[in-house]
């Protein structure tokens, strides 16, 4: 049987802050995912904080941590700093016929924090 390659848009973009959520998850569908990697293409813009630190953010599919990553803050609102994450996600962590789970944990300072998020898009390979 023939495998195609297929995506599916998480997210096209979204405004996280630790004011609204202290994480924020997105569901998504891979049913007829074919048993092979996944990748998972994220862009982050931010995070904007008080402080000078950059931001870490972590990252779960389905209560599975797939990657953590420092994102590089703003100097100031007209200089936006945007970070590309591509992460490899294994066969066994995706659920190929039902909903996913893609939780993004930043690691907030103050009530201040935010980034802004989006696209995101998983990529996956699918039995024709």
């Amino acid at each position: 049987m023939p495998v195609v390659s297929d995506f599916t848009i998480i997210k096209e973009h979204d405004f996280v802050s630790r004011g609204s959520f202290e994480t924020k998850s997105y569901t998504f569908n891979t049913g007829g995912r074919h048993n092979s990697n996944a990748l998972l293409d994220v862009s982050l813009f931010g995070g904007f904080r008080n402080s000078d630190q950059n931001m870490t953010v972590r990252m779960r599919i389905n209560n599975v941590l797939i990657g953590s990553n420092i994102i590089e803050r703003w100097q100031s609102h007209s200089t936006i700093v945007h970070n590309r994450i591509n992460l490899v996600i294994d066969p066994n962590i995706l659920r190929s016929s039902g909903n996913n789970t893609l939780r993004i944990e930043p690691q907030w300072e103050s009530s201040n924090d935010y980034l802004f998020v989006g696209p995101i898009v998983c990529h996956f390979h699918q039995s024709a």
